[in-house]
């Protein structure tokens, strides 16, 4: 049976709103003013969610705080497709034990699309007690009615039927931001590519009323928001199951034709809903920003298939070519999956000339002589070793054929597989070189390099005299330095600080510096200590303030096992010691009491 989507009526809307009212009557009557903490994962739709959420939150009397610690309500707006978001939901819930213990009171709810999953349900009914409430997104508007419930009964409460979804109006808002506004124009999606989550845990595509649309929209530009950003898990669908003959470059222009100084923008799309209208409306209304994320996923056709993707690459690039046509300036953003199941290398490369980063050998050997031709005189090139399948004759044939290049410098990394990457997910198929092996990668490494003329510097880094990376030296050595553009970090004058990574933010001047405190002296001499370490300049123990005797025998210790060896009064590791500076290193601060 075909499930229907449900328009919450205005009555019960005005029910939510009396039970707002019993929530704060509840707190009136024990005299206590509650807080409670929202934390977000996941996408920008999630965002708007959360909005909503404190928005009926402040109708129930709860005022806002920014952590768990102390809160009398903590909420969890989850994240269903990144398996990292998950595992750190499960840890943060797993935390809160502690923070429950010291606040009895504390009540834990959660929500989001994790919540539309049985399985993860049922593992929070079973393996967290002490979580209160969970609702998925379809029951987001019941909150207060949820909320109350475990208030004054106690009792756990379990809100995730299944549905086709819900659309409901006039929810209160509290958005964090004063400038830029989320506003969704559409809900779930009907597209089930075969690796998303989505169209199960928010339901199927529904899409608002254009005048409620308008509306709030008016508002926010009355407020003075200067940026709306419209959000749809396919916003390109927008309107097809409304039957009123408006799509969604229809809506974008009624929008765009409104008074007042804003700009718009819109996500996310998908390739097969994408029109020439649509580009064509971008490019004619000057408040909408030329900017257009559109995920490709893979460049090959028969991936895009068993993606259930319902176009090609073709298709794909004639409309990015169609667009950039009309709009040179347009900035085109995208998502690509790689390792998918049953991709081959050939498949892969497909992608890689889509998005134009495929490189051969013949092609970087071009790259360093267009360079060297244009003049530039200081070229380094990056190699990665203890790759899948790679031997140690194909490592010294790739060293060799860098080095024929004539680079100033070169660095050179050990492969690390990291947690929940398509590789690490393939790794069991592949033949990985083990530790040992790639420890003799590097060790041959820095014999290759030293008979090449190149001086090894740094552990991964090689230089010809007077070549050595000036910026990475000013790190290693602890002097200050300062970092422009967006998310840049710096170290000056006695303090940290990293601007944020919003590019529009940073371009009109805003200052939004994410300070860190000072760092103590304590940890900036550990930080000291581990860096020298890391470089072949070494450490002067004699330099240090605390007493160095135990990390002198440290060191005397490394040195006898040709770990390490003093030369002008500093210690320096050798290429051996380099391969377990993590376990010296350690050694060292703890001999130092650092």
């Amino acid at each position: 049976m075909e499930k229907k989507t449900t328009v919450i009526s205005p009555e019960a809307l005005q029910r939510q709103e009396g039970f707002c009212g019993r929530v704060r009557e509840y707190w009136q009557a024990q005299g206590i003013t509650p807080v409670a903490f929202v934390e977000t994962y996941g996408c920008q739709q999630n965002e708007a969610d959360s909005e909503q959420i404190r928005g009926m939150l402040e109708h129930c009397g709860y005022g806002l705080t920014d952590g768990p610690e102390g809160a009398d309500l903590v909420i969890f707006n989850t994240c269903a497709i990144r398996e990292h978001a998950e595992q750190r939901v499960f840890g943060n819930v797993g935390a809160l034990v502690h923070t429950r213990r010291r606040h009895p009171r504390q009540k834990i709810f959660l929500c989001g699309c994790m919540m539309g999953q049985p399985a993860v349900v049922e593992r929070v009914r079973k393996s967290y007690p002490y979580v209160d409430g969970v609702f998925s997104t379809h029951h987001l508007w019941e909150l207060p009615q949820l909320l109350l419930g475990v208030l004054t009964t106690g009792k756990r409460v379990f809100s995730v039927e299944d549905s086709a979804g819900a659309i409901a109006e006039g929810l209160p808002v509290v958005r964090e931001n004063k400038l830029k506004a989320w506003v969704s124009v559409m809900y779930g999606c009907n597209n089930f590519c075969s690796y998303c989550i989505v169209p199960y845990v928010r339901g199927r595509e529904r899409s608002r009323q254009p005048e409620d649309i308008l509306q709030e929209c008016r508002a926010l530009i009355a407020q003075g928001y200067k940026e709306i950003t419209l959000l749809g898990q396919n916003v390109n669908s927008y309107g097809k199951d409304l039957g009123l003959g408006v799509d969604f470059a229809d809506l974008m222009a009624q929008i765009a034709s409104l008074p007042g100084d804003f700009r718009l923008r819109f996500m996310t799309s998908h390739p097969k809903d994408a029109s020439h209208k649509l580009f064509d409306t971008i490019a004619a209304y000057p408040k909408i920003c030329k900017q257009f994320h559109l995920p490709f996923q893979s460049g090959n056709d028969r991936v895009l298939h068993a993606m259930n993707r319902r176009y090609t690459s073709a298709q794909y690039l004639e409309l990015v070519d169609y667009g950039r046509s009309l709009m040179p300036e347009l900035v085109l953003t995208s998502d690509v999956i790689v390792g998918f199941p049953g991709e081959t290398e050939e498949e892969f490369e497909d992608t890689l000339r889509l998005i134009g980063r495929v490189h051969t050998h013949k092609e970087t050997v071009e790259a360093v002589h267009a360079a060297r031709a244009a003049g530039f005189d200081n070229v380094s090139l990056d190699l990665i070793y203890g790759l899948p399948e790679q031997t140690m004759a194909h490592w010294r044939e790739n060293l060799q054929a860098a080095i024929a290049l004539e680079p100033e410098h070169l660095s050179c990394y050990g492969l690390k597989i990291e947690e929940g990457t398509p590789l690490d997910r393939k790794k069991n198929a592949l033949r990985i070189p083990d530790d040992d092996e790639q420890a003799e990668e590097y060790l041959a490494t820095v014999e290759l390099l030293e008979k090449a003329g190149y001086a090894q510097y740094e552990i991964s880094n090689f230089a010809r005299p007077g070549r050595e990376s000036r910026h990475n030296l000013k790190y290693w050595t602890m002097q200050e330095y300062l970092g422009f553009g967006p998310g840049a970090h710096s170290d000056f004058g006695g303090r940290r600080f990293a601007y944020a990574r919003d590019l529009n933010a940073y371009i009109k001047g805003e200052e939004h510096l994410s300070e860190s405190a000072c760092p103590a002296e304590r940890e900036r001499e550990e930080e000291r200590v581990m860096l020298a370490l890391r470089t072949a300049r070494g450490l002067d123990l004699s330099a240090l303030k605390e007493d160095t005797r135990d990390a002198e025998a440290v060191l005397e210790e490394c040195a006898h096992h040709g770990l390490s060896r003093k030369e002008n009064g500093r210690w320096r590791l050798t290429p051996q010691g380099f391969l377990v500076s993590n376990a010296v290193i350690v050694r060292v601060l703890e001999a130092l009491s650092l």
